[in-house]
């Protein structure tokens, strides 16, 4: 297997360090829902990253590996899409 860098295990972990990077900028309490979602979305990034290496032979099964990587990859999209309305309405919200 080779690792590539527009994979989805990259995207998780860019992700992960995005995080730890914002816990430490001082925004993490403000912005605590989003950063959730985007945990969750690494979480599915990972997903994907191991239902890719499936070492089925069978037709159904690939075809079946092929339809969960395409679910993983979905759900992870919105979610990091969800959180970066979340956090940017909660960012940019005057108070």
């Amino acid at each position: 297997m080779a690792f590539d860098p527009q994979g989805p295990l990259w995207m998780a972990l860019i992700l992960l360090v995005g995080v730890v990077l914002v816990r430490y900028s001082g925004y993490a309490q403000r912005i605590k829902y989003g950063l959730g979602l985007l945990i969750a979305s690494a979480v599915f990034f990972f997903l994907e990253a191991v239902t890719n290496m499936g070492i089925w032979t069978r037709a159904e099964l690939v075809y079946a590996q092929g339809i969960l990587v395409v679910a993983w990859n979905a759900i992870a999209w919105i979610l990091v899409l969800l959180s970066a309305f979340f956090i940017t309405a909660k960012l940019v919200k005057v108070k």
